[in-house]
């Protein structure tokens, strides 16, 4: 907004993508935080007898189902994406399970770039937070002239990289993926569609 490109939608956009996250974020740490109330019964937990060895194997297995989920959260702290953004383009694709646990990297619209190391040592992570980038994926990929066009009558801060990793080509799973400035995919596909202009008027959020 302050460089003069954002829409008038966009500050809005910040509410509806971010208020589910922390909808979805304090549910489940008030979940975590509900396990803690489940060790009672513990004055024989000491004990060398088989009541002790009773409430130990019960109070272990608890550490492992629960409280173990507190620490494997990475899913929960880098997983998440925003379903039904009113600044990306979803691609028909339906979305993958939401793992608290386990992070599974995609670059469906409205997750967040997956990381592929480049070939000169730089993960992909670091082309994103200045503007828009346009990943071109393959040999063969559509040229990125006509988003290059649209950005600059938009005033858009925009860039194209060709990215020929066959890792990166796998996990994006597109020939062209336009990654917003926070890192998260805005949209994809394989063609250089007929209405770019709409496609940077909506993730820039000029179109309601």
């Amino acid at each position: 907004m302050l460089q003069g490109w954002g829409g008038e939608c966009l500050l809005a956009s910040y509410d509806a993508e971010r208020r589910p996250i922390g909808t979805r974020n304090v549910g489940l740490t008030a979940e975590f935080y509900g396990e803690h109330g489940k060790f009672d019964g513990l004055a024989a937990i000491e004990e060398d007898s088989a009541a002790g060895a009773q409430v130990r194997q019960r109070v272990g297995e608890a550490l492992v189902r629960g409280v173990g989920r507190m620490f494997r959260t990475a899913g929960l702290q880098i997983g998440y994406r925003y379903e039904d953004s009113p600044i990306c383009v979803p691609d028909g694709t339906p979305p993958y399970p939401d793992d608290p646990e386990n992070f599974v990297p995609s670059a469906r619209p409205g997750s967040r770039a997956p990381h592929v190391w480049l070939a000169d040592g730089r993960s992909m992570l670091e082309l994103y937070g200045r503007g828009f980038v346009l990943l071109r994926l393959g040999a063969d990929a559509p040229d990125g002239a006509a988003f290059k066009a649209a950005a600059a009558a938009r005033r858009v801060p925009f860039d194209t990289v060709a990215v020929m990793q066959p890792k990166a080509i796998e996990l994006y799973e597109r020939q062209l993926v336009l990654v917003r400035p926070d890192g998260h995919v805005a949209w994809r596909g394989d063609v250089v569609p007929a209405n770019v202009g709409a496609i940077f008027d909506r993730v820039r959020g000029a179109a309601a």
